[in-house]
C-alpha cells in the first residue's frame, strides 16, 4: 500500500510548507527575517524522510557553509506531533543545533543532533544537561536514532 505513504508524505509537505510561510511572515524583525532569507537563497536544500506504517518525520536542511537551517515535522505513534524549525552549524558530517518547536500547543527548545551519512540523516541522542536543552557532553552522542532517507523538496 504505497498510496496511503505517499499522501502522508504530500501531507506532511503542505503542512511544512504551510508552516514556513507563517513563520517567515509573522515572526522577527525585518532584519532578520531579510538576513535568513538571504543564507537560504544562496543554501543548497536537501530534504529527508522517515516513514513507518505509524510513525513520520520529515526535515528540510539548508545548507550555507558551515550553517544549517531548517525545518522538521515529528509524528511519532504514541507522542505528541510536534512542528518547528532549527538553527546551527555543520562540524565535519554532523549537524548541531537548537530545535525551536511547538508541541500540544507548547513553545520548547532542545538542542538535537544529526550525523550525515551518504544520502542519510541520522539522529542522534545523548544526555541532557539540568535545563534538559541541551546535551551534557557532545562527545557522548550515540548514532542509533530514526534514519532519515533523502527526498526531494517540494518548492
Amino acid at each position: 500500500m504505497r498510496l496511503p505513504d505517499h499522501n502522508n508524505r504530500l501531507k506532511l509537505r503542505l503542512v511544512l510548507c504551510t508552516m514556513t510561510v507563517i513563520a517567515m511572515s509573522g515572526c522577527g524583525t525585518a532584519s532578520r527575517t531579510e538576513e535568513k532569507l538571504e543564507i537560504k537563497s544562496s543554501a543548497s536544500i536537501e530534504c529527508y524522510g522517515h516513514y513507518t506504517d505509524k510513525d513520520s518525520v520529515f526535515m528540510k536542511v539548508a545548507y550555507a557553509g558551515d550553517g544549517v537551517t531548517g525545518d522538521i515535522i515529528y509524528k511519532l505513534f504514541e507522542k505528541d506531533k510536534n512542528v518547528g524549525d532549527f538553527e546551527g552549524t555543520l562540524h565535519g558530517d554532523t549537524i548541531f543545533a537548537v530545535y525551536n518547536f511547538v508541541s500540544e500547543g507548547q513553545a520548547s527548545t532542545r538542542e538535537i543532533v544529526f550525523l550525515k551519512q551518504g544520502n542519510t540523516l541520522v539522529e542522534g541522542f545523548a544526555a541532557m544537561d539540568e535545563s534538559g536543552t541541551r546535551f551534557k557532553n557532545r562527545e557522548t552522542v550515540d548514532f542509533a536514532g530514526i534514519v532519515l532517507q533523502s527526498e526531494g523538496c517540494l518548492d
